[in-house]
């Protein structure tokens, strides 16, 4: 199998993996399901999960996006050099606020999200590593910009909230 066809193969894969992901993430944290938790929350506790939420879907939709535009370059529909644009770069992410986030009562937040959080963090390291990749065996692949390093701490280590 050809390089490219292995890597467009891998590239698709992780791709569906993300959607499915993402369609995962909002049936569980549809407003319905987490207001009955949301109101068991202090409201400093509120913000700090919702702050966690906003982090979990923010990482998948950079992923999304990021495995998009590949796909568009894979496929013809863009050059690389469009690709290579920063508005088509991996959106940089913060690692979660383990102080905070440990503030939380585990018992108070839904089944099931921690468990989105941790897989949400591996797609994004994936997607990271896959940049990275990019970048080392292609320098003009996006403009030779430099990568931040993934993530090295286990999301377990981060957050007690795993159902």
């Amino acid at each position: 199998m050809p390089v490219e066809n292995a890597r467009h193969l891998f590239l698709m894969k992780t791709y569906r993996d993300a959607v499915g992901l993402a369609e995962r993430t909002y049936g569980c944290l549809s407003l319905s399901r987490n207001q009955a938790a949301a109101n068991l929350l202090s409201r400093t506790d509120r913000l700090l999960y919702t702050a966690e939420l906003m982090r979990l879907s923010t990482r998948i939709m950079y992923a999304v996006a990021w495995l998009m535009t590949r796909r568009a370059v894979l496929d013809g529909e863009l050059t690389p050099e469009q690709a290579a644009k920063p508005d088509h770069r991996l959106g940089h992410m913060t690692v979660t606020d383990n102080a905070a986030a440990a503030r939380i009562d585990p018992d108070l937040v839904p089944p099931g999200v921690g468990a989105l959080m941790d897989e949400a963090e591996r797609l994004y390291a994936r997607v990271q590593r896959l940049e990275a990749e990019l970048i080392a065996g292609d320098p003009l692949a996006l403009d030779g910009v430099e990568v931040d390093a993934p993530s090295t701490a286990g999301p377990q280590e981060r957050r007690p909230w795993v159902h």
